[in-house]
């Protein structure tokens, strides 16, 4: 399968620089019980090495929304200050759908 043109030429448009509060995040998830060989263990790894290697890492809005469920999936496992927020923002809202308050994903840029 080719890839498309540009592909391999650098940051898509629709990436953007990952937050202090997301690489807080990832950081956290990294400590999880998480299952060796899961995609999710992979992912939590890939995405903190490349963190801790380069602070200027960007996200696509689909590995945002992949954090984003990690992050339900494993809240009993992550520190109260992260999680928190999720329970804030559901009771806040009334809903139900597994989502991560802003609190915690979009702190500001780490510089």
């Amino acid at each position: 399968m080719a890839m498309p043109p540009g592909a391999m030429s650098g940051a898509s448009p629709l990436e953007k620089q990952i937050t202090a509060g997301e690489a807080r995040l990832i950081s956290a998830l990294a400590h999880c019980r998480i299952p060796a060989g899961t995609a999710d263990r992979r992912f939590v790894d890939v995405v903190s090495e490349a963190v801790a290697a380069d602070s200027g890492f960007k996200l696509t809005s689909g590995q945002r929304a992949y954090i984003g469920r990690l992050a339900y999936r494993y809240r009993h496992q992550l520190p109260p200050e992260l999680v928190e927020s999720l329970a804030k923002q559901s009771s806040d809202t009334g809903e139900t759908s597994p989502r991560i308050g802003p609190a915690v994903l979009e702190d500001e840029v780490p510089s």
